[in-house]
């Protein structure tokens, strides 16, 4: 298989920050309940002697982490509110359905409402006194 058949990973930012991280602060470092590497003194972030450069990247990499969070909750957000419109579309045709009885068309009209078929006057029945009925 090459590298066109194989599908295509994607990859978060948090997870390009964790490999980051153990790349260059080691795998060892001691991290926080939400899985950040300890930054406080005397910690293997602080004791690190790396470049501009370096902590550039890191810093864009956090940049981010942060941003994609945002994202994935602004994309919570949008499905709740889609959901949510969806279903008040839906209660407000329930209730248009309930209030309009007479919207609703009959199974079968009236016969009043049938077309009647053209007569000529002359063909037309005579009533008592010799008009048209």
């Amino acid at each position: 298989m090459d590298k066109t058949d194989q599908p295509a990973t994607v990859t978060t930012a948090r997870d390009q920050m964790r490999a980051f991280e153990d790349e260059h602060i080691g795998k060892d470092a001691v991290r926080n309940k939400q899985g950040h590497v300890e930054r406080g003194f005397g910690s293997k972030f602080k004791t690190l002697d790396m470049d501009e450069a370096w902590h550039a990247k890191y810093a864009v990499l956090e940049k981010m982490v942060e941003a994609e969070d945002k994202v994935n909750a602004a994309n919570v957000a949008l499905s709740a509110a889609k959901s949510a419109y969806d279903a008040a579309l839906e209660e407000l045709a329930r209730l248009d359905a309930q209030a309009r009885p007479d919207k609703v068309e009959p199974a079968v009209k009236p016969v009043a409402d049938e077309p009647k078929p053209w007569v000529h006057p002359a063909d037309q029945p005579k009533g008592a006194f010799g008009g048209a009925l």
